[in-house]
Formats: C-alpha cells, sequence, structure tokens
C-alpha cells in the first residue's frame, strides 16, 4: 500500500534539490521546466480529440434542414386549422349569445320598463295577482310602452279590433297626448269569451284631464295573445245620441216576428235595400236593411247582407241600420239593430224563436252622458201618481232601470216616504223600517249634485237578471263602474233593494 503523501508534481521533481540545504535551485530553470512539461500535456490532449468526417456531415445537415421545413409545414397547416376551429367555435358561441339574448330580450324589456316607471311597476304587480301570471301584465305594458313610442310593428301585431278596423296611425295619434307616467289601472275582470276586461286612467298631458278608457285582453293566458282596443271620436253629437235612441226604441217596440212586408212597408217606410240570401240555415231568404238618420252628402256602399257601416255610424253621419229576415213566406222571422251610443257600437239582434241578443262595444274611452238627468213622459206620469198614495199599481209593466230613476227622482225632490216605498217589501231583504228612513233622512245633508254625481248614468245602464227575483243594474259614471241591486217582489214590481249600490 502506498502510504505516501499525495504531494505536487513540482514537489515530488524538486524535493532532492530542495533538501540539500547547501544548494538553491535555480529559478530560470525550475520555470523553464514547468513551462515544457505543460505545453506536452496539452499537445497530447489536442492528439488526442477526435476529428470531424465531413462525407457523413453534409448529408446530415440537409436532413435536418428537410425536416425543419416538413416540421414548420405540418405546425403553419395545423395552426390554421386550430385557428379556424377556434374562429368557428367563436362564432357558434356568438350566434348562440345572441340567440339567448333575443330569446331573453322581452323578460330584460320588461324589468327595464318597470324599473324606468313606476305606474307600469304597479300595473304589472295588479295584474300578476289577479291573473296569477306574468304574461297579460307584460303585454299590457308592452302595449303602452309600444304607444308612447309608436311602434307601429307590435301594434299592428298585437292590436284588434272588435267591430271595424282603424288604422293604426290613427291609434298612435290618439295616445300622443297621454301622460304614461299617471297611468292607472282600475279594474280587471274576466269574461265569459277568455278574455280580461281592462279599465285604466290616465292624465291627458294638454288639458291636464283624467282620461277613462277600457281594453281587452284576448287569449291572456295563451302565447296568442292579442289586445283590442278603439277611437272614439273626438266630438260626440249628444242630441244625435237622443235621437238615435228614440228611433232604436221605435223600432223595438213595432217590430214583430210575423211581421208581414206590407205591414213592415208603412211602419218602417220603403226606403230600404234589398238582398237575397236563399243559403241561410234558419230559412232567412232575403234581408231588407233600413239606414236612418243619415246625414246630408253621407255616401255608404252596402255589398251585401252582412255589411254594415261602421265608420258611418261611429262617427254619426248614419244613425241606425236596421235589417229585417224574411222566410220564404215573406214574414218577418228576425231583425237586428247597429247604431252607437256616446261613440260605441250597439248591436240588438231578435232571432227567430223570439230571443233578444244584445251586444255593445267594450273597448275604448269611457263616456258618460252629460245631460242632465231626467224623466221620460211615461216616467213623469207614472211618479207623480206614485207618489201622491204609493199605489203599487201606478208602477206596473214598468222596467227596473225605470223604477230606479223614480227612487232617484225621489232623492232629488227630497221625497223620503216615497224613497222608502220604492223600497222592496220581502221580509228577508228590508234592513230599516220606514220611520228609521225618514229620521235619517232628515239627518242626511246630501245634496241633490251629489246624489246625481253617485247615481248619474244609472237611465243609460243596463239591467242584468241574477236569479227569478233579483238583479243589478250596471251603468257607469265618473266613478267608474257601477251597479245598482234590484229586487222583484212577490207582486212581481221590481223595487230597490237596501244599500243598492254595489
Amino acid at each position: 500500500m502506498d502510504n505516501r503523501k499525495h504531494t505536487s508534481f513540482d514537489q515530488r521533481f524538486l524535493g532532492p534539490l530542495k533538501n540539500r540545504p547547501d544548494i538553491e535551485p535555480d529559478e530560470n530553470f525550475v520555470e523553464k521546466l514547468r513551462t515544457e512539461i505543460t505545453a506536452g500535456q496539452n499537445q497530447e490532449k489536442l492528439t488526442n480529440k477526435p476529428k470531424w468526417q465531413w462525407p457523413i456531415l453534409v448529408p446530415m445537415t440537409m436532413a435536418i434542414m428537410i425536416f425543419t421545413v416538413l416540421a414548420a409545414s405540418f405546425i403553419g397547416v395545423n395552426s390554421n386549422q386550430e385557428k379556424s376551429t377556434i374562429a368557428d367555435k367563436a362564432e357558434v358561441i356568438s350566434k348562440d349569445t345572441n340567440e339567448d339574448e333575443k330569446a331573453d330580450e322581452k323578460e330584460r324589456k320588461i324589468d327595464k320598463l318597470i324599473a324606468n316607471n313606476n305606474a307600469y311597476q304597479t300595473i304589472y304587480q295588479q295584474v300578476f295577482k289577479v291573473v296569477g301570471g306574468p304574461t297579460p301584465g307584460q303585454e299590457l305594458i308592452y302595449y303602452f310602452d309600444a304607444l308612447e313610442k309608436g311602434d307601429q310593428e307590435y301594434l299592428k301585431e298585437k292590436l284588434i279590433f272588435e267591430f271595424y278596423d282603424q288604422p293604426i296611425e290613427e291609434v298612435i295619434k290618439y295616445y300622443q297626448k297621454a301622460d304614461f307616467s299617471t297611468l292607472a289601472l282600475e279594474t280587471i275582470n274576466p269574461d265569459e269569451n277568455d278574455s280580461l276586461n281592462v279599465s285604466y286612467s290616465y292624465t291627458d298631458s294638454e288639458t291636464g284631464i283624467k282620461v277613462r278608457r277600457r281594453l281587452l285582453i284576448h287569449n291572456w293566458d295563451s302565447k296568442d295573445l292579442k289586445i283590442s282596443d278603439a277611437i272614439s271620436p273626438v266630438e260626440i253629437n249628444a242630441e244625435k245620441d237622443q235621437l238615435v235612441k228614440a228611433k232604436v226604441e221605435f223600432i223595438e217596440k213595432a217590430f214583430k216576428i210575423g211581421l208581414s212586408e206590407e205591414a213592415a212597408k208603412e211602419i218602417f217606410g220603403s226606403g230600404f235595400k234589398v238582398f237575397e240570401n236563399s243559403d241561410a240555415e234558419d230559412g232567412t231568404k232575403k234581408y231588407w236593411t233600413y239606414q236612418y238618420l243619415v246625414e246630408p252628402g253621407t255616401t255608404t256602399d252596402l255589398e251585401h247582407d252582412l255589411t254594415i257601416d261602421f265608420p258611418n255610424l261611429v262617427n254619426q253621419k248614419i244613425g241606425v241600420q236596421f235589417s229585417i229576415g224574411w222566410s220564404s213566406e215573406n214574414k218577418a222571422l228576425k231583425m237586428s239593430i247597429f247604431y252607437t251610443q256616446r261613440g260605441k257600437v250597439m248591436i240588438k239582434t231578435l232571432k227567430p224563436d223570439g230571443t233578444m241578443n244584445e251586444m255593445e262595444q267594450k273597448a275604448g274611452e269611457i263616456l258618460y252622458d252629460t245631460t242632465a238627468f231626467q224623466l221620460t213622459e211615461e216616467e213623469k206620469t207614472a211618479y207623480n201618481w206614485f207618489k201622491l198614495d204609493h199605489d203599487l199599481n201606478n208602477l206596473k209593466n214598468i222596467s227596473p232601470i225605470s223604477i230606479a230613476k223614480l227612487y232617484v227622482q225621489a232623492g232629488i225632490d227630497g221625497d223620503a216616504e216615497t224613497e222608502y216605498a220604492l223600497y222592496t217589501t220581502r221580509p228577508e231583504y228590508v234592513m230599516w223600517s220606514k220611520e228609521e228612513h225618514i229620521k235619517f233622512s232628515e239627518n242626511d245633508q246630501t245634496t241633490a249634485s251629489q246624489m246625481l254625481a253617485a247615481l248619474g248614468g244609472i237611465q243609460d245602464g243596463k239591467f242584468v237578471k241574477t236569479s227569478d227575483f233579483e238583479g243589478y243594474i250596471s251603468f257607469e259614471n265618473a266613478n267608474g263602474s257601477q251597479g245598482f241591486r234590484m229586487i222583484k217582489d212577490p207582486d212581481g214590481i221590481w223595487k230597490v233593494a237596501f244599500m243598492a249600490i254595489q
């Protein structure tokens, strides 16, 4: 085993000289020797270093270059394909996003509308509460918004008319004066035709007057929801309305099923137009159509028996359109009356079985008769006789509405006894005695004008029978839709119910 210390080469080589104390080594010799030895070692390393072989290097370089070109091409193609794929995906995502945005547009729109208009928010909540769903309320707000912004496209899609079409431009123009921030929902009621009857009001921005209107929402629980509205004439001739009303009453009383042609000409005149109709299922072979109270210069075009000149009726250019349906034996089989009151279409039809049907335009502005409350000559006669001794024979064959009018007149006159005599006598409906009523009346400070404000319009109401001895008069005035209860006494005379106003 070599136990010698591992010293440097210089130390081992120069050791004998260094151990000779009397002799010092030549420094130049030592440096020269070290340089030679070091150079020899470096030469050995260079000699042993591998040499490049050029015949092999060239093909390798070419191969590397070809590989690089192919790889770059492949990467480029894949990169383009990847970019194309990413772009396609981005386009699909964008398209889907746009479609989602369109699908959500209405929901976002209703949120925005009710956030910016407190009136819209209140109406939306009220409708939702009544119907239990969002659709009718949304569409009602969209309708008001379309009117405010003049959106003809939406209105053409959603707006329909009850009896005759009106230009969309006229509807938009009408609502230009509406202050939509003052919109208020008054009533919302479903009817038998799967429609919602909606009454609402707003302030006219020009006059400051409160305007009350009504519209219908059809198919309100389906996707095919539509809205009915109507624009009434700017001015209504109240005197013409009274003439029309009198003419209609005359026709109703004079017409009888089985009437002959000769008798009809004598009663209704010969100014009619004939329409043949041999295919009618009810046996009607022809129609006679009359037009009464026609303004001079009015042109009308009746193409067939079903043609109704609604525009001229609504504008009061024509007062009444009346038709008689004739059987093959030339006997009156049925009749129909078309007319308007306060700008709204009214229809009465008498069928061959004697059934009378009545229809009236529901949509449009709610207008009131501004003429003073007054009794007809027949009602005045009955009232003057009845208040003498309260003999019920003076009330026989008088309609429920006429009885109600007598009650109003008694209140205006301050005649408490006559008032009480017009109340029902059915024991289960009597609520206080005659003496109590007179005492109440003595302390009552209600004026005639206040009574007319509460019950004005009842003369133009409609009586609705709810049972053999119960019913009510439906009417409207400045206070909105009203009801006035009536009870038929055992003697067959209709009387006023206690606490009659509904």
